[in-house]
């Protein structure tokens, strides 16, 4: 199991870059990494988490960060998460896997691009795992430019005491001084919409939620 340190640690760390096959992904899409040390300002890490206290009948944990991987808009289907953000993964219709690029529609003037450059091991084979997560890194594209944010975010769950808690961690710094600014909080709203998403949908489905979404925070200066 990874605590959000060692999942912050694992981010920062951005050791996939190092990966030739990493690399091979990118230049087939035209594309280029935005590391962390490209952004500016503060490091930013976050944690958005919802505890599970029962899953609903039928649905694994492993097969909700599965979907959540193949269309995040379509796992979390909540509004104002779709409102501020609309994922579109170019290999849709395919297993999730390592080297997928997502299309970003963000609210506002920006768009921006990501691709998965880790998966957990099992990951959409294996169910009973102690945890199952996917990376993805910011990406410059021809088609979206750079992503307001540079830097890496990890999507998974974890189990604590037991029970399942789905969660969101990132590492993250700002492009420019408008989106250290002015984007801090459409991208709260936008995790904590996700992961309420999530919860609503365990709650529809007729399992139950521990309370409401929490979240964990530390800031680095630059």
């Amino acid at each position: 199991m990874s605590t959000k340190e060692e999942s912050w640690a694992r981010l920062s760390g951005e050791a996939w870059l190092a990966d030739q096959g990493i690399m091979r992904h990118l230049a087939a899409a035209g594309a280029s990494a935005q590391p962390l040390s490209g952004g500016a300002y503060s490091t930013i890490c976050d944690e958005y988490r919802i505890l599970v206290a029962r899953m609903p009948s039928g649905e694994t944990p492993e097969q909700i960060i599965e979907h959540f991987a193949d269309s995040p808009n379509d796992a979390v289907s909540h509004g104002s998460f779709n409102a501020i953000n609309l994922f579109s993964r170019r290999s849709r219709g395919q297993p999730p896997s390592i080297g997928d690029i997502y299309d970003i529609n963000l609210i506002g003037p920006d768009n921006g691009t990501v691709m998965t450059v880790q998966q957990s091991p099992g990951f959409g084979t294996a169910t009973s795992q102690p945890e199952t997560y996917f990376v993805v890194q910011a990406i410059e594209t021809p088609e979206n430019g750079t992503l307001p944010e540079y830097g890496a975010r990890e999507f998974g769950f974890e189990y604590i005491g037991g029970k399942p808690a789905f969660y969101t961690r990132g590492v993250s710094r700002a492009r420019d001084i408008l989106v250290a600014t002015f984007g801090k909080i459409p991208q709260q709203r936008s995790w904590i919409a996700a992961l309420t998403g999530l919860r609503d949908r365990i709650l529809r489905g007729g399992g139950q939620v521990a309370g409401e979404v929490e979240r964990a925070y530390r800031v680095t200066p630059n």
